[in-house]
């Protein structure tokens, strides 16, 4: 190693060129991959910074998530309740000086008919924390008493004795303000036994929160509560674990991360690997005869891919420590973009260990020295007399057995894209932005194939005209075929990747507008999001109006536990709530069944979750529902408008039996005036025609997938651009040829301008071509139609990217060498 390295160091600075596009492949390419992995790293191992109760020693709490064998658990949105004859059973143990259950609930104040943010409501035991805080005023103590935080006083103008109109508990009531409490969180304090009746948990509180004596350490005092807890299940948690108890926003937003790192790390690990490779291959052509030198003095063939390995690694090591520390600080720019798209709560801190450092550098340093080794692999086997006089020409030509697994992972793409034909839901798009990076994979296997039969092509067909210029760049692509290949197949996926992948997103989208349209059978739609749902009392409100029908329309999570080879799963289905009532303002497009049996503990399923659970209307099967409880549901019907209604609709008896707030209720029967005159009363309210088409929004997840896409766009474009500079740089032995041959300079920058446009004119085809047959099987199988939906100008907006990088990535560093050969 020791007698290789100079050499490998002085070949770098005379090929230095090559070098650079591998540098800038890595450096970008460890910048994506840090990023990615630091937001998984966050997703697994993120801890909350502990608000209410950050005095507390040790919090007590359902477990809040799902456990899956060999796999990341999944959360639960909603709170699962604890016992309250725990706080008194805890307050028992050894160590704790003091315990308290804590309750929280939506409780919004109205001001001249406007509802103002608050921090909800909680018993008054939960201000205490555990000393009681400074009250201007005195403490509640009977039903419609209540005391404000300072900051809620101030924003209200309250003061004790005011009387201020609360909606809580599905309810608009008056309470009088008994005192103003400083130093204490944000919220509204009821008496304890009124907070528990308004939040409908008798018996129960959402966690407990304990003190230790002083002088106990916070982990012996915990270790005797999960002793006096075993066999609850129940989480115990102390120190930055507390986060977790306290707040379910984030045990959800770590799930989300987990979700979207994991869906971006393939694509862009194929990426990643592509472009590197392929600067690894450009860096290694341009220094074939260097290499075939070396072996004929004697190197044997690990000598010479180790020569290369060496090289790539000396550039990877360059460029990963700035591109590691870019990757963190994208990884904190991306955290802070999730959390203005509401994504993820503002409390969840980016984790900035060690790991995604570790895993970039491994990663790439592996990629680099296997991808030079591959790259050097035929020229260290050739007798070194072959390998010296193959240095002037390109390689041979790839065997048919590249050439025909080429094709085989282009029909295995076709087949992947074709899923949308046989099930019309989100799953079924899965596989179409992944098959088009499959398809390329295969465009470079079979390429250099595929350019040589297009250059004999034209070379025939120029051969009847006078275009000396474009006959020269049709014989340069033949005897070229694999230099030619390379530069196309990377332009082409930078087509490919932006079509599918941008589709994939509209076109399912434009699938949930569709759906939503279609089911509408014109009903209003009544929301309150400044109360956080329609309270129960609107529903009384409008069902007392004459003719009215009224359903209520929410959406909550649950969960299917399932067994997959002998191990416990779980997955979570985001879910519509409709019910019996919404049959004459929902039509689902059923194929069996009936909505009117969806009441009680009952489900409708679409066509494929059907299909795929082996369920049909009578079938049972069982549920987790947001808040843990498990419970055994009936299917009622089965319906095809998947795609804007989601996999299962659950009944509201079964989702919720006893709320007091609704997403948004349908109304039907009526005039739009006639409910808006129902609603006077309800603060905040909005009334619109048709139904609520949240869908029909740019959703984060999109806003985040076309980011992604656009960012990995431009590093196919500058890693192919870098490329093919390198590639036509050392092009001058190729020009002096065609000098002596009798090639005027006219000619010849004729014939590169031909090039380049054939290399851009070649990748849009290619790319198209691979596009066409996915966006085909998505706008037939989602949208009854053979045009998906997406923006028009993307195809041609992308083709001319391509084609001015193309040409200009050609021309220039072609010219220079040119005129180089000229001056000579």
């Amino acid at each position: 190693m020791k007698t290789l390295f100079p050499i490998a160091l002085s070949m770098s600075r005379r090929r230095f060129g090559g070098l650079i596009a591998v540098a800038v492949a890595v450096l970008i390419g460890a910048l994506a991959v840090t990023a990615t992995a630091g937001i998984a790293q966050t997703g697994i191992w993120a801890d909350a910074p502990v608000g209410r109760f950050a005095s507390a020693d040790v919090l007590v709490g359902a477990a809040q998530t799902v456990e899956q064998e060999e796999d990341i658990d999944v959360p639960l949105p909603e709170r699962e309740a604890v016992g309250a004859d725990l706080v008194a059973t805890l307050a028992t143990v050894p160590g704790i000086e003091h315990a308290l259950g804590d309750l929280s609930f939506p409780a919004t104040p109205v001001l001249d008919g406007t509802p103002v943010h608050s921090g909800g409501g909680h018993g008054w035991s939960s201000a205490s924390l555990p000393d009681t805080p400074k009250v201007t005023g005195e403490a509640p103590d009977a039903a419609g008493e209540l005391v404000l935080d300072l900051a809620t006083a101030t924003a209200l103008g309250g003061a004790p004795g005011d009387r201020i109109e609360i909606v809580v508990a599905g309810q608009r009531a008056t309470y009088q303000v008994t005192g103003i409490a400083e130093d204490v969180p944000p919220g509204l304090y009821f008496a304890d036994d009124v907070a528990t009746a308004l939040a409908g948990r008798e018996g129960r509180v959402d966690l407990i929160a304990l003190w230790a004596t002083p002088g106990t350490d916070p982990g012996d005092a915990a270790d005797r509560v999960r002793d006096a807890l075993a066999g609850t299940g129940l989480t115990v948690a102390t120190g930055d674990d507390r986060g977790d108890v306290e707040s379910l926003a984030v045990g959800a937003g770590r799930g989300l991360l987990i979700a979207l790192a994991g869906s971006l790390a393939g694509v862009i690990l194929m990426i990643v690997g592509f472009i590197v490779t392929g600067a690894l291959a450009v860096s290694v052509a341009g220094q074939r005869r260097d290499l075939a030198l070396i072996r004929a003095v004697g190197a044997t063939p690990r000598q010479v891919r180790r020569i290369a390995a060496i090289q790539g690694t000396l550039a990877a090591l360059l460029v990963l420590p700035p591109g590691i520390t870019a990757g963190y600080f994208l990884a904190e720019r991306a955290r802070e973009w999730f959390v203005r798209l509401g994504v993820i709560p503002e409390s969840l801190p980016l984790v900035t260990g060690p790991l995604p450092a570790i895993v970039t550098a491994v990663l790439f340093l592996a990629v680099v020295g296997l991808g030079a080794r591959g790259a050097a692999l035929r020229v260290s086997r050739m007798p070194a007399t072959e390998a010296v006089a193959q240095t002037e020409t390109e390689p041979r030509s790839p065997g048919r057995i590249r050439t025909t697994i080429g094709f085989a992972l282009i029909g295995l793409a076709m087949l992947m894209a074709a899923v949308p034909l046989v099930s019309r839901s989100m799953v079924a798009v899965a596989g179409t932005g992944s098959a088009g990076i499959v398809a390329v994979i295969g465009l470079t296997l079979a390429g250099p194939a595929v350019v040589r039969a297009a250059a004999e092509f034209l070379a025939a067909r120029l051969s009847r005209r006078p275009d000396p210029a474009g006959w020269l760049a049709a014989q340069n692509l033949r005897a070229f075929a694999s230099r030619g290949a390379g530069a196309l197949t990377g332009l082409a996926m930078a087509v490919t990747l932006a079509i599918t992948y941008t589709f994939a997103q509209t076109s399912p989208q434009k699938g949930v507008e569709q759906d939503l349209a279609a089911s509408d059978l014109g009903a209003l739609s009544v929301t309150a999001p400044g109360l956080g749902g329609v309270p129960a009392y609107a529903l009384d409100d409008l069902r007392a109006v004459p003719g009215a029908t009224v359903a209520i329309r929410d959406s909550t999570t649950v969960v299917l536990p399932h067994t997959e080879d002998g191990r416990a799963k779980a997955d979570a289905y985001e879910t519509v709530v409709l019910g019996a009532d919404a049959e004459s303002m929902v039509d689902l497009g059923l194929t069996a069944g009936s909505m009117s049996a969806l009441t009680g503990d009952s489900i409708a399923v679409s066509g494929t979750f059907s299909m795929w659970q082996g369920l049909d209307p009578g079938d049972t099967t069982e549920l987790i529902l947001a808040d843990g409880s498990r419970v055994t549901v009936t299917v009622a019907a089965v319906y095809d408008r998947e795609l804007g209604y989601g996999d299962i609709v659950l009944s509201p008896d079964v989702a919720y039996p006893s709320a007091s707030l609704y997403d948004s209720v349908l109304v039907g029967g009526v005039a739009e005036q006639t409910v808006r005159d129902a609603l006077a009363g309800v603060p905040g309210v909005a009334v619109d025609a048709g139904p609520r088409e949240v869908a029909a929004e740019v959703t984060p997840q999109m806003w985040l997938n076309f980011v992604v896409v656009g960012g990995l766009l431009g590093y196919v474009l500058l890693g192919v651009i870098n490329s093919l500079v390198a590639a036509t740089s050392r092009r001058g032995g190729e020009f002096d040829a065609l000098r002596f041959a009798g090639a005027t300079p006219g000619q010849m920058r004729a014939m590169i301008r031909r090039e380049g446009l054939w290399y851009g004119l070649g990748a849009c085809a290619a790319g198209l071509a691979l596009s066409t047959p996915p966006l085909l099987f998505l706008g037939v199988g989602l949208l009854g139609s053979p045009i998906a939906a997406g923006p028009w100008w993307l195809p041609p907006g992308v083709c001319a990217v391509v084609l001015v990088a193309g040409y200009l990535a050609t021309v220039i560093p072609a010219g220079r060498v040119l005129r180089a050969v000229t001056g000579r």
